[in-house]
This record gives structure tokens, sequence and C-alpha cells, in this order.
């Protein structure tokens, strides 16, 4: 087996023994919300939202001819690390993955000091 497949078979392990299972009376809990910085770290119109991404995109670091094994990707506001994101997310652009793992952290809940699992959204970058 190769190193790469290994090392993300043991972080898979890693995430999936240490989530922490809602249950139902917390899943009533989690609810959609407003966007709380819309207008300051990214555009608040859609459109404007829409073509600031497509322009991130379009301008993206040219792809490597290797396969990306992990992408590490800033989290800030577009103005400071969008196109940064866009030139990490362009190399793994055309390829198959069979498993993305994408680690996070929580700015709304000081309290909350675990790990916590939700469902799983697909990306397609074709």
């Amino acid at each position: 087996m190769k190193k790469a497949n290994l090392l993300i078979l043991i972080l898979v392990f890693f995430v999936l023994c240490s989530c922490k299972i809602m249950g139902d009376e917390q899943k009533k809990k989690v609810s959609d919300r407003q966007p709380a910085v819309a207008g300051q770290f990214y555009p608040m119109e859609p459109e404007k939202l829409k073509a600031a991404i497509k322009m991130f995109l379009e301008n993206a670091a040219p792809q490597r001819k290797e396969k990306p094994v992990a992408i590490i990707v800033p989290h800030a506001g577009y103005i400071y690390s969008g196109q940064i994101a866009a030139d990490a997310f362009n190399q793994a652009k055309g390829y198959k993955y069979d498993v993305i793992i994408i680690l996070g952290t929580n700015h709304t809940s000081g309290e909350f000091g675990k790990i916590s699992c939700q469902g799983v959204t697909i990306i397609s970058f074709n």
C-alpha cells in the first residue's frame, strides 16, 4: 500500500473514532443561519460573489502534473485568501478522489471543544 493511502486511512480512522455523533435532540438545534459577514469578507450580492469566485478560478495557478495527495487551503475572507484558495483547488481539478476530509474551526460556539461529524457534501470540480 502506498504511504499516501496509508496516511489517508489512518487520518480517516482517527476522525471516525473521534467523531461526536449528534442525537436527535441536538440535530433539532442545528439550523440554517443568515451569513454573518457577507459584505465584509466576501461580496454580499450573490452575483458579485459568483463573479469573484469565477475570477479567482480563471486566474488560478497552473495545475501541476502530479495528482495532489492533500491540499491545505487557508480559511479567511476572500479578499485575503480567495486567490490562494483557488490556486489550491485548481491543483485537484479533474482528479477523482475516494475520500475527501475537510477540517475546520468552530467560530460560533466557544464552549464546544469536541469533534463533530456532519453530513457529507460532494463538490464537483468538472
